[in-house]
């Protein structure tokens, strides 16, 4: 998964799928927020198995992919993250048998100086 998105896109996505993250969970996998990124969007989405919330933005997807990251951590990080154009990345890599996960997000300037969609709140760009 590697992306471009709005650090306030990111943070809006984020804030409302966690309030449907439970606090403190017997499965850890329910402390999880799913991030989904396809050429156009991102999809976040938390769940409790009662009630799952679903939000999409618009970001500049160059691979396509998914992953699970905690739900408490990752909000915090994007909260503190500069304004602006933030690029993610998630790649995963063979060594001896297993795989080895590197994930990262780094809050820099696009390098291709493509403009990063912005959602307006006011035009209903936002599902939730």
């Amino acid at each position: 998964m590697d992306l471009t998105i709005q650090q306030g896109d990111l943070a809006f996505a984020v804030a409302r799928a966690l309030g449907s993250v439970p606090q403190k969970s017997a499965q850890p996998l329910l402390n999880c927020l799913l991030l989904e990124a396809d050429k156009a969007t991102l999809r976040v989405t938390g769940s409790d198995l009662d009630l799952t919330t679903s939000v999409t933005v618009p970001s500049l997807g160059r691979a396509p992919g998914r992953v699970a990251v905690n739900a408490k951590h990752f909000n915090e990080v994007v909260r503190k993250m500069p304004r602006g154009a933030c690029h993610t990345a998630h790649r995963e890599e063979p060594t001896r048998g297993r795989l080895r996960r590197r994930q990262g997000l780094v809050a820099v300037p696009d390098p291709e100086k493509r403009r990063v969609p912005v959602a307006s709140r006011t035009q209903g760009r936002h599902q939730v």
